[in-house]
């Protein structure tokens, strides 16, 4: 697992910034913690897991990149909502590569 140097964080994850990296670094997962990773599915551009899918065995979010990281799952749609907003912002179009 693997994180974005600029990791995008939600208002509530903010808050506890530090908190919330040691958890992710050290896969002691916290109920209400989500990640955005870039999709598997090349029809879309990022996916919100529950932090606690990244540490299944044999997942294929082992190895991901988490560019993003909220408290709650409403944070963290509005978070993967800012995200591409931004992207198609400053890019003008929705490549998330491009833009990371």
């Amino acid at each position: 697992m693997r994180m974005y140097d600029k990791l995008f964080l939600g208002p509530k994850a903010a808050k506890h910034r530090f908190t919330v990296l040691q958890r992710i670094r050290h896969q002691k997962w916290v109920d209400g913690l989500y990640v955005l990773v870039p999709s598997s599915n090349p029809g879309n551009i990022m996916d919100i897991l529950p932090a606690a899918a990244l540490s299944e065995k044999h997942g294929i979010y082992r190895d991901a990149l988490i560019i993003g990281a909220a408290k709650g799952y409403d944070e963290a749609c509005e978070l993967a909502g800012s995200i591409v907003a931004a992207m198609y912002r400053d890019h003008g179009n929705f490549n998330l590569e491009a833009f990371l």
